[in-house]
């Protein structure tokens, strides 16, 4: 038991915070090498000869490119061979002690004449950001930085109509991602989910169109006859099963990257007509910051194991206005507590959310654990949105 301690942290007055994600360092056998490229496969792949001698198919980290049978796939190509044209000398930083990839390719960062060639890519529209661990923080924000930029001017594969005019192209359509599950990834796959909103006045009709990760391991198409009504959303869910209102992904474990990673949505043209992408790396103001703090009881009273609804996070309005929860997420490692229904607070008042079970009413909710989720020496808690907009967080000791 310990002397009880209640803090209260982290009034924004900007509005915008950033945090680091988890896992942002390179891995252990990260080294540069010189090569000569002998050839351009397609958009993020090179065969490359090192200075050992060896010929390696190499694929770029931190960009997927259309395929060759996509639109803007033959374009990211030729963009490619303008960057990294067959003899050109070339440093490419990586660790060639890792896995080969699916395919047999070595994983590297590729630099000519200085430029960072995956860099350049996203800057000009021709990829999907990607963001493994492996590159480390500073590359992932520099890659989320450029990719913001495409997608603001609405450049290459970010233009909704750059593949022509798709089916209902005046539609109004918004994703909604829980990208993290609340617990074990393998245990709980289900809990990852994203959700096609159709904010427009007319029905949405999906059939043939395609939901996908960044890496693309998980590709849903959408059957004929999929719609979704106006003002309404679908949700399509991790795991396998069928029923419910709602469609699967087919994934056996959980497969979207806390660290970094987006959901894109293309119509049977290929235009990517709806995106989210995670956790926030650019432009992460949101509507809370500096109007709530939060505080985190992370030792129960007595045993832990015994008291498991005396560990808590409490939510704080301290701004002159009602603010609503609905939809932020408190987040503790790999622990989630989603607000999936309205959750009001009044200026001055708190909403209190304790880790085991009860009755929630309008001033308690309960994360239903059976077991405590929080170290009693150190940790830290985050109230986030649902793309990883950091509202406010609490750390201990």
């Amino acid at each position: 038991m310990r002397v009880f301690r209640l803090a209260v942290v982290l009034a924004f007055a900007a509005g915008v915070l950033f945090i680091a994600p988890p896992g942002g360092a390179k891995s252990s056998g990260w080294k540069s090498h010189s090569g000569t490229v002998v050839a351009v496969i397609d958009g993020d792949t090179l065969d490359v000869l090192f200075a050992d001698g060896v010929v390696r198919p190499v694929r770029l980290y931190g960009i997927d490119t259309h395929e060759w049978n996509e639109c803007m796939g033959p374009e990211a190509t030729a963009r490619m061979r303008q960057l990294a044209p067959v003899g050109s000398a070339v440093t490419m930083k990586g660790d060639l002690t890792l896995p080969l990839d699916g395919l047999g390719r070595d994983s590297m960062r590729l630099f000519r004449d200085g430029k960072d060639v995956t860099r350049v890519m996203l800057k000009e529209g021709y990829g999907i950001p990607r963001s493994p661990k492996e590159i480390g923080f500073k590359a992932i924000r520099s890659y989320r930085k450029a990719v913001a930029k495409a997608q603001n001017a609405g450049a290459g594969i970010w233009d909704p109509t750059v593949c022509g005019s798709g089916p209902q192209q005046s539609a109004t359509i918004r994703l909604r991602v829980m990208y993290e599950v609340d617990g074990s990834d393998e245990a709980n796959p289900a809990g990852e989910w994203v959700e096609i909103r159709n904010d427009g006045g007319e029905e949405l009709d999906l059939s043939g169109w395609r939901l996908r990760d960044a890496s693309r391991r998980t590709v849903l198409v959408f059957p004929n006859g999929t719609t979704v009504a106006a003002g309404t959303g679908l949700r399509v869910v991790g795991g396998i099963g069928s029923g419910g209102g709602v469609l699967y992904w087919g994934n056996k474990a959980a497969h979207l990257e806390r660290t970094g990673d987006g959901v894109y949505l293309q119509d049977p043209g290929d235009d990517i007509r709806a995106y989210v992408e995670f956790p926030c790396f650019v432009a992460c103001s949101d509507p809370l910051q500096g109007k709530v703090v939060i505080a985190v009881n992370y030792d129960a009273e007595g045993i832990d194991k015994a008291n498991i609804n005396g560990e808590w996070v409490q939510i704080t309005n301290t701004s002159s206005s009602t603010v609503d929860l609905f939809d932020y997420v408190v987040e503790r490692d790999t622990y989630v507590y989603h607000f999936d229904q309205s959750m009001p607070v009044a200026p001055g008042t708190s909403v209190r959310l304790h880790v085991g079970f009860g009755s929630d009413n309008g001033s308690t909710a309960y994360w239903g654990k059976k077991r405590p989720v929080f170290n009693n020496f150190s940790g830290t808690v985050h109230l986030r949105t649902l793309d990883g907009r950091i509202v406010a967080e609490y750390s201990w000791p």
